[in-house]
């Protein structure tokens, strides 16, 4: 599977909005002539049909792996009305939220696209299986979520550094049959950050609900594994579902870098910001404003050491790597968010002894560990650019680091951050897997 050029993907994301503007302007024009949208607004106050479906008549993602769910990514038309407990049905999940609406889509009967068959990531199955889209007005949203039983499964929460196992120990849970495994899910990635405490932890336990609602077939566990949740989500998730289980999983910081390296050879946002840095003049000011974009702050010192840094590539890498440790340390320092370390090396050298420790603090049963262990006979990206054949043949990186002057960068970082040296094999406090 050969990277498409940046030129083709950017030409294709622009004619595909072309193409949903102008099926939009005729779908409202049709909705319109044909009272439709009048019916619309009438429903809004009507919760048993507040709820309209549309079909998808294509989509698009410009980046799979980067970019987050929205309107702009479905061509849609109108069908018809609902009740908002269409939602409820196991094939729907929720998609997206606007400042007016919730944006559910539905698979074929039978598709749950949480499912790691269907893609190593969630929101990609969401898409390549995307029949209808549910339109909810918010109002019927919360009203539908205050009527859903409380969750009375085990919550997991997946905290980690990335490259470093965590769609592994994921899929270690789906492999158990009793474990839903959400796969970076769309919302705990991105609408979390509403400014507002009240409203975070409103729109946060409603989209829980949704993801948790009951199911046809028995479930013991929901398990998130979401982009890196920093400083802010833990403490939202703690207040709303106390007895939630929060893991941070972790990697050694130079074939973590080495990976991070590859991957950022093949993923087209990335793609692009490499592109970009290398524009005379301007790129190390791109590279610091898009670092501080990501809530990566570059002091002077960090700073000075990107700018004179002769692979700043990976330095990027050892500086993201560093400073979600000091972040977990800050939060480790505090007993009411307790989040036992996994770390990759061992989970590989000494499987069923740590699923049995990850299991153990998780709650769940002891004799699923004997079906989790199918998950390392398989690739848990495979399929996709970023399963390890495809990485071979796209990305290029060396598979160990003998630069003097990187190892001494790593060990520069890690004492900034108050981690000491971790050019080497690293451990965290609270690490509760063995090598």
């Amino acid at each position: 599977m050969a990277l498409k050029p940046l030129w083709r993907l950017i030409a294709g994301f622009i004619w595909f909005q072309v193409q949903r503007i102008c099926v939009g302007i005729l779908e409202s024009i049709v909705l319109f002539l044909n009272g439709t949208r009048k019916k619309i607004r009438e429903n809004n106050d009507i919760y048993a049909r507040s709820a309209r479906i549309s079909s998808v008549q294509k989509w698009t993602l410009f980046d799979p792996w980067s970019a987050y769910n929205s309107t702009w990514n479905l061509m849609t038309w109108h069908e018809g009305f609902v009740h908002p407990e269409y939602v409820l049905k196991d094939e729907v999940s929720l998609y997206c939220m606007t400042d007016e609406e919730a944006w559910f889509v539905e698979a074929p009967e039978g598709v749950e696209v949480w499912k790691s068959e269907y893609s190593a990531f969630h929101k990609i199955a969401q898409h390549e299986h995307a029949e209808n889209v549910i339109k909810m007005p918010l109002r019927s949203f919360y009203l539908l979520a205050d009527k859903i039983s409380d969750v009375k499964q085990t919550l997991i929460f997946l905290d980690f550094v990335p490259r470093s196992g965590s769609t592994l120990v994921g899929q270690i849970f789906e492999e158990t049959g009793v474990c839903v495994n959400y796969s970076e899910p769309h919302f705990l990635n991105m609408f979390w950050g509403a400014q507002d405490h009240q409203k975070r932890l409103k729109i946060t336990k409603a989209a829980i609900i949704f993801y948790c609602k009951p199911r046809k077939q028995l479930t013991s566990a929901f398990i998130f594994k979401s982009a890196p949740m920093g400083a802010s989500l833990a403490p939202v998730i703690f207040e709303l579902f106390p007895d939630a289980k929060l893991l941070h999983l972790t990697r050694n910081v130079i074939p973590n870098v080495i990976s991070m390296t590859k991957v950022q050879q093949v993923v087209t946002v990335s793609r692009l910001f490499r592109a970009f840095v290398k524009i005379p003049c301007v790129g190390g000011m791109i590279r610091h404003k898009v670092l501080e974009s990501l809530n990566l702050p570059l002091d002077d010192y960090i700073g000075k050491l990107l700018d004179e840094s002769d692979n700043p590539d990976m330095f990027i890498g050892c500086y993201v790597h560093n400073y979600i440790h000091a972040i977990y340390m800050k939060k480790h320092s505090n007993a009411e968010y307790r989040m036992p370390v996994i770390k990759y090396e061992d989970l590989l050298s000494n499987r069923e002894a740590n699923i049995e420790a990850v299991f153990n603090f998780c709650g769940l049963d002891m004799n699923l560990v004997h079906k989790a262990m199918a998950a390392f006979s398989k690739d848990s990206q495979a399929g996709s650019p970023l399963g390890k054949d495809q990485l071979k043949k796209n990305a290029s990186a060396p598979n160990r680091v003998n630069n003097e002057a990187l190892v001494n960068e790593i060990r520069k970082l890690g004492e900034y951050f108050g981690l000491g040296d971790v050019s080497g094999d690293f451990r965290l406090p609270g690490t509760i897997t063995s090598s």
